[in-house]
């Protein structure tokens, strides 16, 4: 931490102590200003904003506890090109927003004497985080700088789980147009799965970021200017996509959806994802009527589950009459709901034409692939395929070729549906939390994890036999505290 004695290509500023005059110089000998390399506090790679605000450059930044300063290189054994005493100082993330969600925080600036820097983490495994350089300033500078932080569950790497973390990470301030909620709970859905493992690409998001696609909480905070519709302390859900693993979120006002009086904030957050797609399926995408005869592939899911507690409310004197593939294991559960089961091992396609030898009239498919055409094949004659996986691709259509003849095909997406009319999701939610408030549907939980165990409840989703949702609350303090020690 030591600018040179002669300036080369880019001009340096001289390390100065506190109370010191830009006079005393840096001669590098013992009798002169510096007496010895200062001890390093923290060092590592960073991208710095270049002037203009237009490009980033990587260089290397190390901090000083003992100068109080700062400064960065080209690399670890250049001169520097900049020493910067903090003294007068911020620093603070900046946190990019992403459509209703956020990824995690990549970006700091520091301000000091009327000058600022803007920082970029390298999104490289191993080097250090936002919260991390943060806190390292704020030993430097002697005084805690911005929020109090908040722990948030962060993945470095796509398809590796355990390139997942709780880590902690300053809890930002509301700007204009946005608000902070404080979450109560979080749906842990196949949805985050695929995300996790880039069978879903959401452009905007790259590592590290912060899981979790659906959330109920509590708005905490406001933006000055922003007119929400809603209070402090009023409890919203909203599809992020991305960001809802953390204690605190920011949020664009406009797409959080306040939550009826006594409902429970559980049951809200099992509506989010699964439930949400399941009834747009049936009432956007395709209309299910009474009297008619569906097929579920994996009627046992969160969403086959939701499909069929909606198939019960459909109006009408005929009821509509539910066929679904699952485990062996999970048939008993499936004939208690009305669901004729098919085991999806044997020879299922046969088992439904026996039943059903006229074919059906909507297939939900989320298994996709080849799959499609078998579920085409059991359609009846002007029948609709529904194509919900999320490893789809380029979509039934494409995969069914001369098949459509007489049949249709459509692909649904709740990430897609969701951006283009997110008034049509906010719409569907508080339908389906009236229908929750008034009884008329009882989403099952089977299992509420802390958030310091979020790699059970991730596993939870792959664990066969459960006929429930798995949900993330906010770790309880003290038993975070007592796991800690």
């Amino acid at each position: 931490l030591r600018a040179p004695a002669t300036m080369a290509e880019e001009p340096r500023t001289p390390l100065v102590e506190a109370g010191a005059t830009a006079d005393d110089g840096d001669s590098g000998s013992a009798e002169g200003g510096v007496d010895a390399e200062p001890e390093l506090h923290k060092a590592g790679w960073l991208w710095k904003l270049g002037k203009g605000g237009v490009s980033w450059k990587k260089r290397w930044v190390e901090l000083s506890l003992e100068r109080r300063a700062f400064a960065y290189k080209v690399d670890p054994t250049s001169a520097a090109i900049d020493v910067v005493g903090l003294r007068e100082v911020g620093c603070s993330a900046v946190r990019d927003p992403y459509f209703g969600g956020t990824t995690m925080m990549t970006q700091f600036k520091v301000e000091s004497e009327g000058r600022t820097w803007h920082f970029r983490v390298t999104e490289e495994r191993g080097d250090s985080t936002v919260s991390e350089w943060i806190l390292a300033f704020q030993q430097v500078i002697g005084r805690e700088i911005g929020e109090p932080a908040q722990r948030v569950v962060v993945a470095t790497a796509f398809k590796d789980r355990a390139a997942l973390s709780v880590v902690k990470e300053p809890r930002c301030a509301p700007a204009t147009g946005q608000v902070r909620v404080r979450m109560i709970m979080a749906s842990v859905s196949q949805l985050d799965q695929a995300i996790l493992d880039k069978a879903v690409s959401l452009n905007g998001v790259s590592v590290p970021f912060v899981p979790g696609a659906g959330l109920v909480g509590v708005v905490d905070a406001i933006g000055p200017g922003t007119w929400t519709g809603v209070e402090v302390d009023t409890i919203v859900a909203a599809l992020p996509l991305v960001g809802g693993f953390s204690e605190y979120m920011l949020l664009p006002a406009a797409q959080v959806v306040p939550v009826p009086d006594r409902v429970d904030a559980g049951k809200i957050a099992c509506l989010t994802v699964e439930y949400v797609a399941a009834w747009q399926m049936m009432h956007r995408v395709v209309q299910v009527r009474e009297g008619n005869r569906i097929l579920i592939h994996g009627a046992a899911g969160s969403i086959g589950q939701a499909l069929i507690a909606l198939c019960k409310l459909v109006p009408g004197h005929s009821p509509v009459t539910v066929y679904g593939t699952a485990g062996a294991g999970q048939h008993d559960a499936l004939k208690a709901m009305g669901v004729t089961p098919l085991d999806y091992v044997g020879d299922w396609a046969a088992a439904l034409h026996a039943a059903c030898p006229e074919g059906v009239d909507f297939v939900f498919d989320g298994i996709g692939g080849d799959h499609y055409k078998r579920s085409l094949a059991v359609l009846k004659k002007g029948g609709h395929l529904v194509g919900y996986a999320l490893h789809q691709g380029g979509g039934a259509r494409a995969k069914l070729g001369g098949m459509l003849s007489s049949k249709k095909s459509h692909t649904y997406n709740i990430a897609n549906a969701a951006r283009a009319h997110f008034d049509h999701y906010a719409a569907d939610l508080l339908t389906l939390m009236k229908l929750v408030q008034t009884a008329k549907i009882d989403p099952p939980v089977d299992h509420v994890y802390p958030m310091r165990n979020f790699a059970a409840a991730l596993l939870g989703l792959q664990t066969r036999g459960r006929m429930g949702k798995v949900l993330l609350c906010r770790d309880n303090e003290a038993a975070l505290a007592a796991a800690e020690a």
